[in-house]
């Protein structure tokens, strides 16, 4: 049976929390080895096994907090649930594995497996390193939240606090008629309808492997390195990734705002220059012509009569899939600029779904 674009994004997502288990695993393996008088071998499998089992538990742990009803809860009370959970999984986890590579207890039920590892094994030992790493990881996950993919480890590195050159794709997404539904609506219900819009095309973002550089009130900016943003045409399918949930989910916001969020993209890519900026607040951003040009595609949506506007110089750099289509808009020139640019409207061909 062959797997879609999501149950290989989970596969993938698996396999990388596997490997960072066994990676911390391991060193953790090598303090246990000061600390006490065991065969390096046993030491290794035990936490080698701990780490992997920890690293898919993590997985499983963040899928599971990745849910719409915990996305209003504090800061603490995630990190709280997190923690708690990452210990008690770490705790049954090394009972299980010393059940399974210690002989001398082959023969106990797990009841008193359990009550002979508390009493008599390194069961406070484990507590102590379970509830720390799990702290750790618990803030770290969290502060990383609060950031795009990424930002964090560029930030303890020191990359981009010098403005730096690069290739990057943007994509500004914006619901349609934004000002009329948000009269009707009110802000409180409107503002939960654009909650409700970024969850919802957050699968479609990862599906293509983007990054969401800015929020900008109802709408949002798309980013990707410029070679992940042409592979396989990533930054055409998110829009009709997206395209593809938001429909599915289409009943569920009729029935509770009387309104479907139509949004528009426009996509542009090219040289611009990344740097960290802010004294109070820290943020890296990006600079350069592409993301005004990104931003005027998607302002001429409505003019233009398209959902998707995507430049001649980017289209010119992607093979796309048999099932879209492209159609001449206009030349449009920009200002500032002696050269117009061509701008096009990507579209599925007539029979084909999404």
């Amino acid at each position: 049976m062959e797997l879609n674009a999501l149950q290989r994004m989970r596969i993938r997502s698996m396999g990388y929390y596997a490997g960072l288990g066994l990676c911390i695993g391991l060193i953790v393996a090598i303090l246990y080895y000061c600390i006490y008088d065991m065969p390096l071998i046993m030491i290794l499998l035990r936490a080698g096994l701990l780490g992997v089992l920890l690293g898919l538990s993590l997985n499983t742990i963040e899928l599971f907090i990745a849910n719409k009803k915990y996305e209003r809860l504090s800061f603490i009370t995630l990190f709280l649930i997190r923690t708690s959970l990452f210990t008690l999984i770490t705790i049954l986890s090394l009972t299980l594995i010393n059940s399974l590579i210690d002989d001398q207890v082959a023969h106990l039920s797990f009841t008193e497996k359990i009550s002979g590892y508390i009493q008599t094994g390194t069961f406070k030992y484990d507590l102590i390193i379970a509830l720390v790493l799990a702290a750790i990881i618990s803030t770290l996950l969290q502060i990383g939240n609060l950031h795009s993919k990424g930002v964090l480890f560029k930030y303890v590195t020191g990359r981009y606090h010098h403005p730096t050159e690069t290739k990057r794709i943007f994509c500004f997404v914006d619901i349609k008629s934004s000002t009329s539904i948000a009269e009707r609506l009110g802000h409180l219900k409107y503002s939960a309808l654009c909650r409700g819009f970024f969850y919802d095309i957050t699968e479609g973002i990862l599906l293509s492997k983007g990054e969401v550089y800015q929020y900008l009130g109802d709408g949002l900016i798309i980013s990707w390195p410029l070679e992940k943003g042409v592979e396989n045409a990533n930054c055409v399918q998110c829009f009709f990734h997206i395209k593809q949930t938001m429909n599915a989910n289409k009943e569920k916001y009729l029935a509770k705002f009387g309104v479907f969020p139509e949004f528009k993209c426009g996509v542009h890519g090219g040289k611009c220059v990344v740097t960290w900026v802010g004294v109070i607040k820290h943020d890296i951003v990006y600079h350069g012509d592409v993301i005004n040009t990104a931003a005027r595609l998607e302002g001429a949506c409505n003019r233009l009569g398209a959902s998707f506007l995507i430049s001649e110089d980017l289209l010119n750099l992607i093979s796309l899939p048999s099932k879209i289509s492209a159609t001449f808009k206009e030349e449009l020139v920009l200002r500032g600029k002696s050269n117009a640019l061509k701008v096009f409207s990507l579209d599925l061909k007539i029979g084909v779904s999404i």
